[in-house]
């Protein structure tokens, strides 16, 4: 509706559904606005670490420093056992949004707050 385009990453088994940030930096131009990411991505469960994520701000920063990076981080807190949940990649930029769901993280599909 806005004009916007839309461009998608795959990720493959074969790389154990790794965001490649050097395959990103490929796709964006001085013209993107915003990149958005799910970490960890459903339905792969696979996580985003840190250092790729701080990779993906720089090639931001680089290619379209106006953009921002949105992290749906859903699932951040379900952890295995005792360990710790990654911190919120919130903290690693102001041009960072993370955003969450209350209904989904805790199995409750259907709550809405509004």
């Amino acid at each position: 509706m806005v004009g916007a385009q839309v461009h998608t990453l795959p990720l493959s088994f074969e790389r154990g559904y790794q965001l490649d940030a050097a395959a990103l930096h490929g796709q964006l131009s001085p013209a993107t606005k915003l990149a958005s990411l799910a970490s960890p991505q459903n339905p792969s469960g696979v996580a985003i670490p840190p250092a790729t994520l701080c990779d993906v701000l720089a090639a931001l920063a680089e290619q379209c420093p106006d953009a921002y990076l949105l992290v749906d981080e859903t699932y951040r807190e379900a952890v295995y056992g005792n360990h710790p949940a990654t911190p919120s990649a919130a903290a690693l930029s102001p041009r960072v949004i993370a955003v969450a769901s209350l209904s989904k993280c805790h199995g409750a599909p259907g709550l809405r707050l509004g």
